[in-house]
């Protein structure tokens, strides 16, 4: 392998600037679904509760994966 077997490209500032990006673009797309099961809450829609619900999962996880990365 060119790169010495390093698949995941530690060290590499570009690898570590996509996957910071890319937890970025997941955090942002869990915040909207918590937005999105607000509004289909407050519209009446039962399944807006679990859509909340969801999102909240996805935004703590995505957020402690933000957070605890190694810098």
């Amino acid at each position: 392998m060119p790169d010495d077997g390093n698949m995941i490209g530690e060290g590499n500032p570009v690898g570590e600037a996509t996957a910071a990006m890319g937890l970025w673009v997941a955090l942002a797309g869990a915040v909207s679904l918590v937005v999105i099961g607000v509004v289909a809450l407050v519209a009446g829609m039962s399944a807006g509760l679990w859509i909340s619900v969801a999102g909240l999962l996805c935004t703590l996880a995505v957020g402690a994966s933000l957070y605890f990365r190694r810098r």
